[in-house]
């Protein structure tokens, strides 16, 4: 059986893959308090970066294997998955007030907000 990535789809299938991934990148890349009223009952970091690794990353790769997103832009996501991968060696990174205010969690921010203005300017 193929994996995921190696499917088919067809256009309506990547459109709203792509409509998804664009939702999960904006919320990713949204301030503290809009993320924290949305999963206010949820564990905000793990929430974040699971939804990140576990969902948009894999949805970026059906797009770049379907050429909906081009290599700079997936290589942008293996930047914020990496640091995401990296943050999870430091246990201090993982609490609500780390989310909140602690540059790495603004890092990945910045680098998501960066991939979606990459994506509104086709680049």
């Amino acid at each position: 059986m193929k994996g995921v990535k190696s499917m088919n789809y067809d256009i309506e299938e990547l459109s709203k893959i792509y409509d998804f991934f664009i939702g999960g990148i904006k919320f990713f890349s949204s301030d503290f308090n809009k993320q924290s009223q949305h999963l206010k009952n949820a564990v905000l970091s793990d929430e974040l970066a699971s939804d990140f690794l576990y969902t948009d990353f894999v949805r970026a790769e059906i797009l770049y294997e379907h050429e909906w997103i081009t290599k700079k832009q997936m290589e942008l996501m293996s930047k914020i998955k990496l640091m995401l991968e990296q943050m999870g060696l430091d246990k201090d990174l993982w609490d609500d007030d780390a989310v909140k205010n602690s540059e790495e969690w603004e890092k990945c921010r910045k680098m998501g907000k960066e991939l979606l203005k990459s994506l509104d300017n086709g680049e």
